[in-house]
């Protein structure tokens, strides 16, 4: 996306995702090494049977002075310990990303849970701070499944695959000094390939920009971009929203979980003598 302005952007709100029912939630906050956790859900079936799944959600933002580089190896991901006490690790995501103090990242992931028993499941990540790298506490606000073989005398018709649009993350890179990229990361989660899609750019409540996005196979996920938007800073903040599959041409399997918001503040700076618009 094409904008007029020099930009520094931040605050990540998530959307929650509607999906099942909520199993588990932690609002937050809570801050370890100078990661702060909010918006922590897990959502699934409340009678989960052996091959069920759960979805994982959470967003954590560097509160530090200075900034932080989530390791390249590790991540952000979730963590699952079994019945049998094994710990699995749930998607690696973000990984390599340097983040400035109040910048966020959004994890959201899933897991399906083939044992019977007492399973648990934690937000965690692992990052590189004086050359070292520390991970998350085990069993972080650990969420409890107690999962159960569920015995049926009906005959069950699957449920018909489907793709599953969502948006994880939104970020920003100067092109030139008054060209900006708008890009974001949009993941198949769903069980089934996705058509050709449409995401759409509202800044503010109004729709300013599209994006075409290609076929994506289930689990696949790229970066895409808006570019050619002529758009300057309003006010004291701006909303920014982007929708997956704006115009609801794929049948999904959560129509609930495409929208990403991401709200900005503006402030004004005076370079020379001219007034030129900011964002921070």
């Amino acid at each position: 996306m094409t904008l007029l302005l020099a930009a520094i952007f931040f605050d990540i709100l998530p959307v929650q995702i509607v999906s099942a029912e909520t199993l588990c939630k932690f609002e937050g906050p809570d801050v370890r090494d100078d990661l702060m956790l909010t918006d922590y859900y897990v959502e699934g079936d409340p009678e989960i049977g052996v091959g069920g799944t759960v979805i994982i959600s959470f967003k954590l933002t560097y509160v530090g002075k200075y900034y932080v580089t989530i390791d390249p190896d590790m991540g952000v991901f979730a963590a699952a310990k079994s019945p049998d006490g094994d710990v699995r690790i749930v998607d690696k995501q973000h990984r390599g990303v340097t983040l400035k103090s109040q910048q966020s990242v959004i994890f959201h992931g899933e897991i399906t849970l083939n044992k019977e028993g007492e399973w648990l499941i934690w937000p965690s990540y692992c990052i590189i701070k004086d050359g070292k790298k520390i991970c998350g506490p085990s069993e972080w606000h650990a969420c409890t499944i107690r999962v159960k073989t569920i015995k049926t005398t009906k005959t069950t018709t699957p449920l018909t695959p489907k793709p599953d649009l969502y948006i994880s993350y939104a970020w920003y890179q100067a092109l030139t000094v008054e060209d900006m990229g708008f890009y974001y990361k949009i993941k198949n989660v769903g069980n089934e390939p996705s058509n050709r899609s449409i995401t759409q750019l509202i800044i503010d409540g109004i729709p300013v920009a599209y994006d075409e996005v290609p076929p994506l196979s289930p689990g696949e996920e790229r970066n895409e971009v808006f570019l050619g938007v002529d758009w300057r800073c309003t006010g004291d903040s701006d909303l920014i929203e982007i929708v997956a599959d704006y115009n609801n041409q794929i049948s999904e399997r959560d129509e609930y979980n495409n929208v990403y918001r991401r709200t900005m503040s503006c402030i004004y700076a005076v370079k020379g003598v001219g007034l030129i618009l900011e964002r921070i």
